[in-house]
């Protein structure tokens, strides 16, 4: 296979695939808050469970304590997956622009993917306040988005509501 053709289209439409699972994660897990509905979130949060639940065997006196820390651990572990999945898919968007249609306001522009990452996060987590600077109208685009998408995940997920608690069922009706 062509590593050109690779470059250019293949890692682009990975990043596209990786972006569009956290959105679909972030909507069934923030939006559409049902348990177990998530598809990053729900295996997330049994598998880290599971690992704590084996790991606190040995402390048999405060197991229950340690079990307590799950839930609030769950939602920083999270949002530190959703960032870092965001920023690898955006990171391959970038990549293959790196030198061409992404160039550094200064100097010469490095083309490895540590760059595309440090681009890619600086503008999912500041509005884009770097060195390098897209050139094509297309990649400024994506730029927007991308810091769009990080404001919007990080303030969605931390002032989102707590869904309300499921109703009760009610008492079976007593026989007159």
């Amino acid at each position: 296979m062509d590593w050109h053709f690779l470059r250019t289209i293949l890692l682009p439409l990975l990043g596209a695939a990786l972006i569009l699972l956290v959105f679909l994660d972030v909507f069934l897990t923030v939006l559409f808050a049902r348990i177990g509905t998530g598809v990053l979130s729900h295996p997330l949060a049994c598998y880290t469970w599971l690992v704590l639940r084996a790991a606190s065997k040995p402390f048999r006196k405060h197991r229950g304590q340690l079990l307590a820390v799950v839930g609030p651990l769950m939602l920083p572990m999270l949002v530190g997956v959703w960032i870092l999945l965001l920023v690898l898919g955006f990171a391959l968007i970038f990549y293959p622009f790196l030198g061409t249609g992404i160039i550094a306001t200064s100097g010469s522009t490095p083309t490895d993917f540590s760059t595309a990452i440090y681009l890619a996060g600086d503008s999912l987590t500041t509005v884009g306040a770097s060195d390098i600077a897209p050139r094509y109208p297309l990649i400024r685009i994506a730029y927007l988005i991308c810091s769009f998408t990080g404001l919007s995940i990080l303030t969605l997920t931390l002032t989102s509501p707590l869904p309300p608690p499921s109703p009760s069922p009610s008492p079976p009706p007593s026989p007159s």
